[in-house]
Protein backbone atom coordinates (compact mmCIF):
# COMPACT_ATOMS: atom_id res chain seq x y z
CA UNK A 1 0.00 0.00 0.00
CA UNK A 2 1.10 3.53 -0.76
CA UNK A 3 0.05 6.55 1.23
CA UNK A 4 -0.17 9.76 -0.74
CA UNK A 5 -2.16 12.86 0.17
CA UNK A 6 -3.50 10.97 3.20
CA UNK A 7 -5.21 8.48 0.87
CA UNK A 8 -4.24 4.84 0.77
CA UNK A 9 -3.82 3.47 -2.74
CA UNK A 10 -3.08 -0.22 -3.26
CA UNK A 11 0.04 -0.91 -5.26
CA UNK A 12 -0.78 -2.23 -8.74
CA UNK A 13 -0.29 -6.01 -8.84
CA UNK A 14 2.35 -7.34 -11.18
CA UNK A 15 1.22 -9.19 -14.26
CA UNK A 16 -2.26 -7.71 -14.37
CA UNK A 17 -2.06 -6.96 -18.09
CA UNK A 18 -1.67 -3.21 -17.81
CA UNK A 19 1.11 -1.39 -19.61
CA UNK A 20 3.78 0.23 -17.45
CA UNK A 21 2.60 3.71 -18.46
CA UNK A 22 -0.85 2.89 -17.03
CA UNK A 23 0.61 2.69 -13.52
CA UNK A 24 1.65 6.34 -13.45
CA UNK A 25 -1.37 7.13 -11.30
CA UNK A 26 0.32 7.94 -8.03
CA UNK A 27 -0.47 11.64 -8.34
CA UNK A 28 -4.15 11.90 -9.28
CA UNK A 29 -4.89 14.46 -11.98
CA UNK A 30 -7.31 16.27 -9.66
CA UNK A 31 -4.45 17.06 -7.29
CA UNK A 32 -1.81 17.99 -9.86
CA UNK A 33 -0.14 21.15 -8.69
CA UNK A 34 1.59 24.00 -10.47
CA UNK A 35 4.89 22.61 -9.14
CA UNK A 36 4.09 19.21 -10.69
CA UNK A 37 3.19 20.77 -14.04
CA UNK A 38 6.37 22.85 -14.04
CA UNK A 39 8.51 19.84 -13.11
CA UNK A 40 6.97 17.75 -15.88
CA UNK A 41 7.47 20.43 -18.53
CA UNK A 42 11.01 21.54 -17.59
CA UNK A 43 14.14 19.57 -18.58
CA UNK A 44 15.93 18.07 -15.56
CA UNK A 45 19.10 20.02 -16.28
CA UNK A 46 17.07 23.23 -15.90
CA UNK A 47 15.41 22.12 -12.63
CA UNK A 48 16.79 22.48 -9.15
CA UNK A 49 16.27 19.91 -6.44
CA UNK A 50 13.67 22.20 -4.84
CA UNK A 51 11.65 22.09 -8.10
CA UNK A 52 10.81 18.40 -7.57
CA UNK A 53 7.31 17.99 -6.11
CA UNK A 54 7.56 16.96 -2.46
CA UNK A 55 11.00 18.49 -1.95
CA UNK A 56 10.83 21.32 0.53
CA UNK A 57 13.56 22.86 2.66
CA UNK A 58 13.84 19.94 5.09
CA UNK A 59 13.72 17.25 2.40
CA UNK A 60 16.30 19.19 0.38
CA UNK A 61 18.63 19.27 3.40
CA UNK A 62 18.16 15.52 4.00
CA UNK A 63 18.87 14.75 0.35
CA UNK A 64 21.98 16.95 0.42
CA UNK A 65 23.18 14.94 3.45
CA UNK A 66 22.64 11.78 1.38
CA UNK A 67 24.79 13.21 -1.42
CA UNK A 68 21.96 14.30 -3.73
CA UNK A 69 22.37 17.94 -4.73
CA UNK A 70 20.49 18.16 -8.04
CA UNK A 71 17.28 16.94 -9.63
CA UNK A 72 19.40 15.04 -12.14
CA UNK A 73 21.13 13.10 -9.35
CA UNK A 74 17.76 12.37 -7.75
CA UNK A 75 16.44 11.03 -11.07
CA UNK A 76 19.63 9.00 -11.47
CA UNK A 77 19.03 7.41 -8.10
CA UNK A 78 15.45 6.62 -9.14
CA UNK A 79 16.71 5.00 -12.35
CA UNK A 80 19.27 2.82 -10.55
CA UNK A 81 16.50 1.86 -8.12
CA UNK A 82 15.00 -0.12 -10.99
CA UNK A 83 12.58 2.74 -11.73
CA UNK A 84 10.53 1.59 -8.75
CA UNK A 85 8.50 4.14 -6.80
CA UNK A 86 8.36 1.67 -3.90
CA UNK A 87 12.14 1.26 -3.69
CA UNK A 88 12.68 4.99 -4.12
CA UNK A 89 10.13 5.84 -1.42
CA UNK A 90 11.82 3.44 0.98
CA UNK A 91 15.25 4.94 0.23
CA UNK A 92 13.95 8.47 0.73
CA UNK A 93 12.42 7.52 4.10
CA UNK A 94 15.67 5.87 5.19
CA UNK A 95 17.45 9.09 4.13
CA UNK A 96 15.28 11.09 6.53
CA UNK A 97 12.56 12.40 4.22
CA UNK A 98 9.05 12.24 5.73
CA UNK A 99 6.89 9.45 4.29
CA UNK A 100 4.32 11.78 2.73
CA UNK A 101 6.97 13.81 0.92
CA UNK A 102 8.87 10.65 -0.03
CA UNK A 103 5.75 9.35 -1.77
CA UNK A 104 5.24 12.60 -3.66
CA UNK A 105 8.88 12.70 -4.74
CA UNK A 106 8.89 9.08 -5.93
CA UNK A 107 5.60 9.55 -7.80
CA UNK A 108 6.87 12.69 -9.53
CA UNK A 109 10.10 10.94 -10.54
CA UNK A 110 8.18 7.95 -11.85
CA UNK A 111 5.94 10.15 -13.99
CA UNK A 112 8.90 12.19 -15.27
CA UNK A 113 10.85 9.03 -16.12
CA UNK A 114 7.93 7.54 -18.00
CA UNK A 115 7.53 10.77 -19.96
CA UNK A 116 11.22 11.22 -20.82
CA UNK A 117 13.17 7.95 -20.57
CA UNK A 118 12.48 5.19 -23.07
CA UNK A 119 13.04 1.59 -22.13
Amino acid sequence: MFSFYNNTIPAPPLGDGRKEADSCILIPMATTTKKQNTFMSTPLQDSSLADVPGVGAVACARLNEAGIISSEQLMGHFLISNRSAVIMTQWLIVSGVRAQEAGKIAAALECKARATVSV
